[in-house]
């Protein structure tokens, strides 16, 4: 059941332009993370509007990272100059930055969403994609003998 999930989501993903399968198998795991998250965050406390604060957080921060990995994996795998490769990179960063800035704004200022479970989904999702990926990392760096 779990390996057909995986091959939709990743045949989802490739039609959304992730070419790259190490990119693909990241934004994959994050959407496995930010779902959890999310879902566990709305049954902890079901009657109260913290949790879909900390939803509203994880959501904000996987949609960042998941087009920071789209365009990453343009950058790195088409033969560009450096300097427009740094252009391009800084200017989407920016703008990307300011589109998070003007929701986070719009979410804690107009909508009265906790600033501080935002920050919560946030940084747990963060962990949480640190981890699987020093998981990944620490599975290649192990030697048979």
């Amino acid at each position: 059941m779990l390996e057909m999930i995986n091959q939709k989501l990743e045949l989802l993903l490739f039609k959304c332009g992730f070419a790259v399968s190490s990119v693909r198998r990241l934004v994959r795991d994050q959407v496995y993370v930010t779902a959890a998250i999310c879902l566990i965050a709305l049954t902890m406390y079901p009657f109260t509007p913290w949790p879909s604060h900390v939803a509203a957080g994880t959501l904000l921060l996987a949609g960042n990272l998941f087009l920071s990995a789209r365009f990453g994996q343009r950058i790195l795998f088409v033969k560009q100059s450096k300097l427009a490769a740094v252009v391009s990179l800084l200017t989407r960063f920016y703008i990307r930055l300011a589109c998070t800035a003007v929701i986070a704004y719009m979410l804690i200022v107009r909508m009265g969403v906790s600033g501080l479970a935002m920050l919560a989904g946030a940084i747990v999702l963060v962990g949480s994609i640190l981890f699987l990926a020093w998981i990944q990392f620490a599975g290649r760096k192990v030697k048979e003998v």
